[in-house]
């Protein structure tokens, strides 16, 4: 329920003066808890990656820190996706857009492009999900073209 409903409601309450100190602060505090953040970080997290019917794990490995050069509002990261294909890309902590490049383990040629966003934080220890587009650069992984996919945090 908004904190904009709880006034409505309790509107005859709110003429009582000795409440209305107690009843700001439960409001405050329902506003506060209400409110989603995105990660501040994703080093370290694994997802279950659904792309173009085919399933595979990424885990994201590393992301530079928020003062590195370059780092105002979007990190980089790096990881692999099946602990064998490496990634590079970035993640934007205030708007949970991301992007990041599936590079040939041999070759390092860009054979996907993954861009999306993460999920909201919605509760402690509640599973992220991301969501998106990926576009396909090389038949062994699909269909060429734009494709959609979809993760789990693990």
């Amino acid at each position: 329920m908004t904190p904009i409903r709880i006034l409505r409601r309790l509107r005859p309450t709110l003429a009582a003066a000795p409440l209305r100190p107690a009843l700001f602060a439960l409001l405050a505090a329902v506003s506060a808890s209400a409110g989603a953040a995105f990660p501040e970080s994703l080093a370290g997290t694994t997802w279950r990656v659904v792309a173009a019917r085919d399933q595979s794990t990424l885990v994201i490995e590393s992301q530079a820190a928020a003062g590195a050069p370059g780092s105002e509002n979007c990190r980089k990261i790096n990881g692999a996706l099946n602990d064998l294909a490496p990634i590079e890309g970035y993640y934007c902590p205030g708007t949970g857009q991301f992007q990041f490049l599936h590079r040939n383990a041999d070759s390092g040629s860009t054979v996907r492009v993954f861009t999306g966003n993460v999920s909201e934080a919605a509760e402690i220890d509640a599973p992220l999900f991301i969501g998106g587009t990926v576009s396909i650069h090389a038949q062994a992984f699909g269909p060429r073209g734009e494709h959609n996919f979809s993760a789990i945090g693990k």
